[in-house]
């Protein structure tokens, strides 16, 4: 009677929930199937365009694009996957396309690794890595590895896992491979996660967040923290799984990440329901829900139902928390998960214990332990690999001691010689510089004096034309003193006619001055006392006519004394003409 009517509110609940989410299923894409297609559809387009340009298939980027689009298909289309690979590793043979050819067997092993026959997969993988070392195609073989150790953990070889994700991850640190590095990281931490050591899980996924940061490369970024989340969250460090979770879900929400978001939203909701903080867990768990409803993952769906099942039951709302749990159990007939499975039996035990059925309950909760002896067998094995693991780690650390060993032995041996050699050179590099520097300096020297006696040709040159100069000067001296000579000589004797005429001239001013004295003053002192008598005279008289007439006589002789005077004068004085200095060159 009770399942009858849990039966009837499950289903008017189921159609009530079918409403509500596929109002809200409406804004959400199935966005890895998009993106799958979209990729694949991208590549077909690539081979469009090589087809009008007139690639034909033997070409290498043919093969390329080939082993690129097995790889697209691989995951969603194994069957496509193997015959495109195997036809890239035909015509890569053809052509001898070494590159193509590697890429086509890893390609190969993959798909066969995905359809199941693990015999074929480890046959074409161990192929491509040994054609990778022997042509040292150091990235194709970092691949190769990567694909391996995805082999091994597959088959939860863990141990052998991790020894390929090594030699992978050396590979991609030797070539500064960044990005191969952080999804290396990230594989070891998914292979750690799987055997429950959550915190070397948590170290390895820690590396790859760094390694995306740095690489900016957003999907890096949001996966790698929602991973660090859920390892916090296994270790109960419930801060650090808040702030993780929650920047993954804005990083999620930023790319379109549906599936990873509807993840990181349970995570966060179960960690609030698993803390006590109800109001805060409901909004993340039914966001994770209507995005896993509408992906269509069943066991992730199923997870989700079962936590908002444990929801309703710690709120003492029975009948959603049937409702739930009975949604759970319709997800589950499409997984055999152990896990799920035990959780599920557990909720239902503890559901119908509350209800008061208690033969139920024991039922479900003897499936539960029974559930849970077989996966004791699963942990007891998780346990044997991380033995083997931390065994084969032990030997693979001593092997590279002994490696490191001899390695530094031939170190040691080449640093010897490369020292002598060193040495050889360093003194050869010396003696080098040595005559470099003395032939430098010796062509500085050359160019020294070669400027020296180039300065010294020129001073001679200018002290010749100097020399003429003054040669010149001196001829124009010599000949200036002797015209210098004759002028002193002709000026000495120029005085001295002169001094002999100057002498004439003062006897004759004597003579004249004699004259002036005697026989001017003679006719001047009869005039002045005729002058006297006439005035004296009577005007008209016979006394005064005879007075004027001696006046008039005086007069006349004394005129006649000044032109002889003058005469003389002129003549014995006065006559020396202007001459020139004989000579006159100009000079100063």
């Amino acid at each position: 009677m009770l399942f009858s009517i849990t039966m009837t509110e499950f289903l008017i609940r189921k159609v009530f929930n079918k409403v509500f989410l596929f109002i809200a299923i409406c804004f959400f894409t199935a966005s890895a199937t998009l993106a799958q297609e979209s990729r694949v559809n991208a590549i077909e387009a690539q081979f469009q365009a090589l087809k009008r340009k007139g690639v034909n298939e033997s070409d290498t980027s043919w093969i390329s694009l080939l082993n690129v689009y097995a790889g697209a298909n691989n995951s969603s289309n194994p069957d496509t996957s193997l015959k495109v690979a195997l036809k890239a590793l035909e015509l890569a043979q053809k052509v001898n396309f070494t590159e193509g050819v590697i890429e086509a067997n890893r390609q190969i092993g993959f798909a066969y690794s995905i359809i199941g026959d693990e015999v074929q997969s480890l046959k074409f993988v161990n192929h491509a890595v040994e054609l990778a070392l022997q042509h040292n195609q150091l990235y194709l073989l970092s691949k190769a590895y990567n694909s391996l150790a995805i082999i091994f953990k597959n088959q939860t070889k863990y141990a052998n896992a991790l020894e390929n994700y090594l030699k992978s991850l050396k590979i991609k640190i030797q070539l500064g491979d960044l990005r191969g590095q952080a999804n290396t990281y990230g594989n070891i931490g998914i292979l750690f996660k799987n055997l429950d050591d959550h915190a070397q899980a948590a170290w390895y996924y820690e590396k790859t967040h760094k390694l995306f940061k740095k690489l900016n490369d957003s999907v890096g970024i949001s996966s790698s923290l929602g991973n660090l989340g859920i390892m916090y969250l296994e270790m109960k460090d419930y801060q650090a799984a808040d702030s993780v979770l929650k920047e993954a879900i804005r990083w999620k929400k930023a790319i379109g990440d549906w599936r990873g978001l509807s993840y990181d939203l349970n995570h966060l909701g179960s960690m609030y329901l698993e803390m006590g903080r109800m109001d805060e867990a409901l909004p993340y768990l039914q966001q994770s829900l209507v995005i896993k409803v509408k992906l269509n993952e069943p066991i992730p769906t199923a997870v989700s139902y079962l936590d908002l099942s444990d929801y309703h039951f710690q709120k003492n709302n029975l009948d959603s928390a049937f409702y739930y749990a009975f949604q759970a159990v319709s997800q589950l007939k499409f997984t055999e998960n152990l896990a799920i499975r035990k959780k599920l039996n557990q909720q239902l035990s503890k559901l119908y214990g509350q209800k008061g059925d208690h033969k139920k309950a024991y039922n479900h909760l003897a499936l539960a332990q029974k559930l849970d002896d077989s996966l004791r067998h699963e942990i007891l094995g998780k346990k044997m690999s991380l033995m083997e693991i931390k065994l084969k780690e032990q030997f693979m650390k001593e092997r590279e001691r002994e490696m490191e060993d001899i390695h530094l032995s031939k170190l040691n041996k080449q640093k010897y010689w490369l020292s002598a050699i060193g040495a050889i050179v360093f003194l050869l590099a010396i003696v080098t510089f040595y005559l470099f520097r003395e032939r430098l300096k010796l062509s500085q020297s050359n160019w020294q004096l070669k400027q020296a006696h180039a300065e010294i040709s020129r001073q001679h040159r200018e002290i010749e034309l100097k020399s003429e100069e003054l040669a010149r000067f001196n001829t124009a001296l010599v000949q200036q003193k002797e015209e210098i000579s004759f002028l002193n000589q002709y000026l000495q004797n120029k005085i001295e006619e002169r001094t002999q005429s100057l002498e004439k001239q003062n006897a004759s001013l004597k003579n004249y001055a004699f004259s002036v004295s005697h026989s001017l003053r003679k006719h001047a002192a009869n005039i002045i006392g005729l002058t006297d008598l006439l005035n004296q005279a009577k005007n008209g008289s016979q006394e005064y006519q005879e007075i004027l007439h001696h006046l008039t006589i005086s007069s006349y002789n004394l005129d006649e004394t000044i032109r002889e005077m003058n005469n003389q004068l002129q003549s014995g004085l006065l006559d020396y003409p202007n001459e020139e200095l004989p000579g006159d060159s100009g000079l100063s």
